[in-house]
């Protein structure tokens, strides 16, 4: 994932929006996928759910308040 790059390095928020998107269901697609087997390390990862959504909200934020960065 190159959020943090498409966000601060290229000042691509639109296309950063998009990555962030990806990550989201990328992560929840794991933890849904690993649940049944190893319900640990599904755990393990809502702390990183909960980063990237939070980074994603602001991430849209920025988007919706700078529409010319899309």
């Amino acid at each position: 994932a190159a959020w943090s790059w498409l966000m601060f390095g290229q000042r691509r928020i639109g296309t950063a929006f998009a990555d962030a998107i990806a990550m989201l269901l990328t992560i929840v697609a794991f933890i849904v996928s690993a649940w049944p087997s190893n319900q640990a390390a599904a755990l393990l990862f809502f702390p990183y759910l909960a980063w990237v959504t939070f980074a994603a909200a602001l991430n849209f934020s920025i988007l919706r308040r700078n529409p010319e960065t899309a």
